[in-house]
């Protein structure tokens, strides 16, 4: 009786399956593409197998008394029953995923392929065909059958055994990997609460401005192999001398490529320092950035400790809390090399002040500091002179040099057609080279005059002007190259040269970087006029070319900018123009009174929201761009 019982609690358990398969199935149909044929037939065999079943369950409901030896065959251990319901879930498994999944899973289309579908199909055909067996054969015929079937549904048992456990394998990989992007984002976000800015920009547009093969003759000066050795006699280390020498980039991408060489737990770390972004390039604002500099090369608990410490009281961490965790975080890493570019670039009273005994205090932690320096300014001659900094003077040698002048030829089709015409190749590499001073900077400038020139003739001309000016020297040796190009730029049209002096007035004392688009609004507002709209504006590439090479643009971050910084020292000192301060000053009060700003903007336009950009500069900076117009 008991045996009874079990069978058709066993064939109930089918019909309930089956029938919420069907319905499972009807869902599909109607919602889902692709699905009208291989599923159509899905559902007729689950209700034509419900046909059979419900005949069954009533026979033994109705004669329990009865022996159904074939039909309890059907429902013994491991029996076709059993198995039934172990492809039904499967099935189920299959078509209708996890709840919590369903959202993420997006299902859009039929879960199943055909062939995987035909496959189901002629499996509930060969179930329903069995069953309906056990109704009209033999005993005995029935029960050497469902032997037989036995042995398959033993196979087809173990195989869905085996599938459950390759799709249990595979959801916990997807719950590990949805864990691991979460873990992700959240260091990611810790990451920007503490320094907002990606480093890594600012190199990718230094280095993409060197000449590739140059620079390697720094890494054979003793004291730069010393300093890089595993056991060094000294951990600071300036390279010094005149600008545009281009050395920092290239030191960064030699730490870099040896520590992948060499496979080894070495983190590199760096700050180029730019006169026009003092403000994101405060002391406190420079510890920031070379911690999470660190914590993207894997030292990241302290990071991790610094936020769960202050983000609930909303402040920030102090300086001198940031030291502390960057020299624990340099721990993590078997070796910490961390270079400053352009120190003679900070200001000396709210940078310079702080940061050079900071190079002291991350030295003696056994972390190698390199940075890069004019030596005049008076507070870094008394630093270099201190015992514990070691110095190694800089200038780009004839090699490099020759080698970028080549490849600037060779880049324009014009310059390198003039040049083969006239064959003076070899008389513009040498007389480059004798008067660039070991610096880069003052190459390119000449090579890029050169190259704009129309016929030989002119080449020569100014080979000999060059030749003439090599003479200069002292603490200003870029200031005839920089001459010509004020030559150039007055020699324009009325027009064009009045811009070209106010985009070097804004250049020389924005209070931070602006990007091409909110710098052509600040350098096109004119007197008296209180609006401003597209046609007012220069395009681009004229706001380049108006200062003859003195004014460049980083692709990148569209931030426009004076190609060094020797050239803002050159017009503050030449007080070129001499109503600089006025012009800014004027430009911003200006500004302020425009029409639009007499009523909330919808700042709905891309123009509209450069315009807003623009006006947060002002807004911060009125003040200060006023305090300096001495009008």
């Amino acid at each position: 009786m008991a045996e009874i019982f079990g069978l058709v609690v066993n064939i109930t358990t089918v019909i309930g399956l089956a029938g919420k398969l069907a319905n499972l199935g009807y869902g599909y149909i109607g919602g889902v593409m692709n699905a009208s044929n291989h599923a159509e037939r899905l559902v007729e065999e689950l209700n034509s197998l419900i046909h059979v079943l419900r005949i069954l369950q009533n026979i033994v409901k109705n004669d329990p008394e009865l022996e159904f030896t074939a039909l309890q065959r059907l429902n013994g251990q491991k029996g076709p029953l059993e198995g039934c319901v172990w492809r039904l879930k499967l099935l189920q498994l299959k078509l209708k995923p996890k709840d919590r999944w369903r959202d993420k899973m997006k299902v859009l289309t039929w879960l199943l392929k055909e062939k995987e579908t035909y496959e189901h199909i002629s499996r509930i055909e060969r179930d329903k065909s069995l069953f309906k067996l056990a109704l009209g054969l033999d005993h005995m015929l029935l029960s050497k059958e469902i032997a037989n079937h036995l042995k398959e549904i033993e196979k087809d048992t173990k195989d869905m055994k085996d599938l459950v456990q390759v799709q249990t394998a595979a959801l916990d990989s997807f719950i590990s990997k949805m864990e691991s992007d979460q873990l992700a984002k959240q260091r990611n976000q810790i990451l920007q609460w503490l320094y907002p800015k990606d480093p890594s920009l600012k190199h990718i547009e230094i280095s993409g401005q060197r000449q590739a093969g140059t620079g390697k003759w720094l890494f054979k000066k003793p004291k730069f192999k010393n300093w890089i050795e595993e056991q060094p006699d000294f951990f600071l280390l300036c390279g010094y001398g005149i600008a545009g020498v281009g050395k920092t980039s290239t030191v960064i991408d030699y730490l870099y490529s040896q520590s992948l060489a060499l496979s080894s737990n070495h983190a590199v770390a760096y700050i180029y320092l730019d006169y026009a972004d003092k403000e994101h390039q405060k002391p406190i604002k420079i510890l920031a950035s070379l911690l999470k500099q660190l914590g993207n090369q894997g030292s990241f608990k302290e990071i991790n400790e610094l936020y769960e410490e202050f983000r609930l009281k909303e402040e920030r961490p102090l300086a001198r809390q940031l030291r502390s965790a960057l020299i624990t975080a340099s721990r993590f890493f078997k070796r910490t090399f961390i270079v400053f570019d352009a120190l003679d670039e900070c200001d000396q009273g709210n940078q310079r002040k702080e940061l050079l005994p900071l190079f002291l205090d991350l030295a003696k932690e056994g972390i190698n500091v390199f940075f890069t320096s004019r030596p005049h300014p008076e507070d870094l001659q008394v630093f270099l002179d201190a015992d514990a900094v070691n110095k190694m003077k800089t200038a780009a040698q004839d090699d490099d040099i020759e080698l970028y002048i080549q490849q600037m030829i060779d880049d324009n089709p014009c310059a390198k057609r003039l040049v083969e015409k006239g064959n003076c190749r070899d008389d513009i590499i040498s007389a480059l080279k004798s008067c660039a001073k070991g610096m880069f900077l003052l190459v390119r400038f000449h090579i890029e005059h050169i190259c704009q020139q129309p016929t030989v003739r002119h080449i020569r001309k100014e080979l000999d002007k060059f030749r003439d000016s090599s003479s200069a020297s002292g603490l200003w040796p870029l200031d005839p190259t920089y001459d010509r190009a004020m030559s150039i730029l007055y020699s324009q049209t009325s027009n064009r040269r009045e811009l070209g002096l106010t985009i070097l007035s804004w250049l020389a004392h924005a209070k931070q970087p602006l990007t091409i688009e909110k710098f052509g609004m600040a350098v096109s507002i004119g007197p008296e006029r209180y609006e401003l709209d597209e046609h007012d504006l220069s395009d681009n590439k004229t706001l380049l070319d108006v200062c003859a090479s003195l004014v460049t643009k980083d692709e990148n971050s569209r931030i426009v900018r004076l190609a060094h910084y020797t050239i803002r020292e050159y017009l503050l000192r030449r007080r070129i123009p001499e109503d600089a301060s006025f012009r800014v000053a004027i430009g911003c009060t200006t500004y302020l009174a425009f029409d639009i700003f007499t009523h909330v903007p919808t700042w709905a336009s891309e123009y509209q929201h450069n315009m807003r950009g623009f006006l947060l500069y002002v807004l911060v900076h009125f003040k200060s761009h006023i305090m300096e117009c001495k009008e």
